[in-house]
């Protein structure tokens, strides 16, 4: 039977009397780490603080159910060979669902943007409805879903850019759409 780790602070000689020695299994590095202490009192403080920390690990991984588990050690398994790791990947999986899900379809972006612009010059005005009825299958899309990617490669080289650009009515669009904060 294993022994179990005994955390006690130890008096030394060095300008910080107390010592404790943490073996590996229980640091945070994973490298038997040496903490040294003003106090005993401050030493058995931080004793408090480890085991307390291993404990709470403990109950945390018995929540951890067999699926779960497995599902964890697959999605590092994809990750093996990439610099990111778990947590970067949830996180920013998170950021654009947020950004997704707080989207708008992109013709009722359009009509909101001329509600506000309805004060202009009727030419202009005419130029923006043509604008957005010229890509009626973007209607029904979310805007955060609209990328360079979502037109063919037969579209004229000024949708080619990382944002939708039709022409400069559409630039002025999005423009003013992204400064609106529509």
């Amino acid at each position: 039977m294993a022994r179990h780790a005994k955390l006690k602070p130890r008096k030394t000689n060095r300008p910080t009397p107390w010592e404790i020695s943490i073996p590996p299994h229980m640091s945070a590095t994973g490298r038997r780490e040496r903490r040294y202490f003003e106090t005993q009192e401050k030493a058995e403080e931080e004793i408090y603080s480890i085991r307390n920390r291993r404990m709470s690990f403990g109950e945390t991984l018995e929540q951890l159910t067999p699926g779960r588990a497995a599902e964890a050690v697959k999605a590092f398994e994809l990750l093996a060979g990439h610099s990111a790791t778990l947590l970067d990947v949830v996180t920013e999986w998170l950021e654009i669902h947020k950004d997704r899900n707080s989207s708008v379809p992109f013709l009722d972006l359009f009509n909101e943007f001329l509600a506000v612009k309805h004060d202009r010059n009727h030419e202009y005005l005419r130029e923006l409805r043509i604008t957005r009825d010229r890509w009626p299958e973007l209607h029904s899309m979310l805007v955060s879903d609209i990328t360079h990617r979502t037109f063919p490669r037969s579209s004229p080289s000024f949708l080619l850019v990382p944002e939708i650009r039709y022409c400069g009515t559409g630039e002025r669009f999005l423009t003013s759409a992204s400064n609106a904060d529509f």
